[in-house]
């Protein structure tokens, strides 16, 4: 577990939709925080704290303190954030709290690494991402920003899958199969359409080739002319 950024929460006593507007038009997210068998609590979150840290990466795999002034702290994590389809900012969020030791379901980022040693890569081989995050179970104390997944030696149609990625200790993956394809290394039409050139190019070359054979040995042999 990285850093605990702390971020600053308010309680809110009215809930639905004109006290929601109100809030954003103060600048201020409706949110709500529930979890660990306790009441779910109506809160408010400043903008620009949300927004800065949307900024950086793995907003979904950070543990919170959420500080309510003069009401004791709580550990949390985000579960989903909201967006106006417009303007794109940040219109609710879920928090759910967190406890040391217990275990927590989150969406982590997949970090593809090492693509500079993959054969296929390098020859313009495009790589094909089905799953961006992988839904795991783990300790709160055991949740990371991304998991690795290394590239190297991978070559044309290799695949990726559960089973070949190598989860941080303490992680485990939640609903996957082991033969679940994470991502694949697909030839591009580019490079389809010049393997298909060259490969045309060479059956024309051998074509003219055996053509030529067969003439030369179809050649009428010169008359030897016999002495009388």
């Amino acid at each position: 577990m990285g850093e605990v950024n702390t971020i600053k929460i308010e309680s809110r006593g009215k809930t639905g939709t004109g006290a929601a507007r109100a809030l954003r038009n103060a600048s201020l997210v409706p949110a709500i925080v529930y979890g660990e068998g306790k009441s779910p609590q109506a809160v408010s979150v400043h903008l620009c704290d949300i927004e800065k840290e949307l900024r950086a990466k793995g907003i979904l795999t950070r543990i919170f303190n959420l500080d309510a002034g003069e009401q004791s702290n709580q550990k949390a994590l985000i579960k989903d954030i909201q967006f106006h389809p417009v303007t794109d900012k940040p219109i609710h969020v879920d928090f759910v709290r967190v406890t040391a030791g217990r275990k927590v379901n989150v969406k982590i980022p997949l970090r593809f690494v090492n693509d500079n040693k993959s054969p296929a890569i390098k020859q313009g081989g495009v790589l094909n991402i089905i799953d961006h995050m992988l839904d795991v179970s783990c300790d709160v104390g055991s949740v990371v920003d991304y998991i690795d997944i290394d590239l190297s030696g991978l070559n044309f149609h290799d695949t990726i899958k559960i089973k070949d990625v190598s989860f941080p200790a303490g992680v485990n993956v939640s609903r996957y199969e082991s033969d679940h394809t994470v991502a694949t290394i697909v030839v591009p039409s580019s490079v389809r359409s010049e393997v298909s050139d060259k490969e045309g190019a060479s059956a024309a070359e051998a074509t003219a080739g055996q053509a030529q054979s067969a003439g030369a040995s179809t050649e009428p042999a010169g008359r030897q002319t016999s002495k009388s």
